[in-house]
């Protein structure tokens, strides 16, 4: 290629293709020898991949982003949930003498557990509602991608 084109001084990586998959193994030894030659056995002077070890290492790396998200996941919920239990606890604390009242006229304690965990339910299904309205955004720009876009995407 330095030889035909002017403007190229340097050649730095090229591609090459198995004809089958299941020939991919010799074809790679094949290129590796030839390479071998032409840089006189110098082993550190080039590096010959396949798609095959791209995907692994690219598979590593989504499970452990996948780790890491669910991870962060995990950690949202339970902060989430103790902040519902703190509202509810000041909630009980500043409702005491309605409680009272309530249970003075005959309220069980399953009724006052209900009351209690609807309330705990309704501020959850608030904070859902929140998350799914910040979700929108990325889920309809994912769903509206076109294929062949998605596809040349080198991220």
């Amino acid at each position: 290629m330095t030889r035909i084109a002017d403007n190229v001084l340097d050649v730095t990586q090229f591609y090459a293709y198995a004809s089958r998959e299941d020939t991919l193994d010799y074809a790679k030894e094949a290129l590796t020898q030839e390479i071998l030659e032409r840089f006189e056995k110098d082993e550190d002077a080039f590096t010959v991949t396949d798609q095959s070890q791209i995907m692994d290492t690219m598979e590593s790396v989504t499970n452990t982003m996948s780790l890491m998200i669910g991870g962060i996941a995990a950690i949202s919920l339970l902060v989430g949930g103790i902040g519902i239990m703190n509202i509810m606890l000041v909630s009980v604390t500043e409702r005491t003498k309605e409680i009272g009242i309530r249970k003075a006229i005959g309220a069980g304690r399953g009724t006052i557990m209900l009351q209690f965990l609807i309330e705990a339910l309704l501020v959850s299904m608030m904070g859902c509602m929140i998350g799914i309205v910040f979700g929108l955004y990325p889920a309809n720009k994912a769903a509206r991608k076109k294929p062949i876009n998605a596809l040349r995407y080198s991220g």
